[in-house]
């Protein structure tokens, strides 16, 4: 089935064919909201990234600790 299902999206993926459109759907958002979020999203993914890198690490030290004692 996942297979099956890669093979389909092959097409989009290398631009033979295109993603159907779904004009039928309404804008959620407009310019000036997405552009908000995607400011905001620049902004915090940074921290959050070094905040969970130093989770990570923190939790491996405790491990190796634990294993050598």
């Amino acid at each position: 089935s996942f297979t099956l299902r890669l093979f389909r999206t092959q097409p989009i993926i290398w631009g033979l064919r295109k993603m159907p459109t779904f004009h039928h759907l309404p804008q959620r958002g407009r310019l000036t909201t997405r552009s908000v979020q995607t400011a905001l999203l620049l902004v915090m993914t940074p921290p959050i990234l070094v905040i969970g890198l130093l989770l990570i690490t923190v939790r491996e030290f405790y491990r190796h600790i634990s294993h050598t004692s």
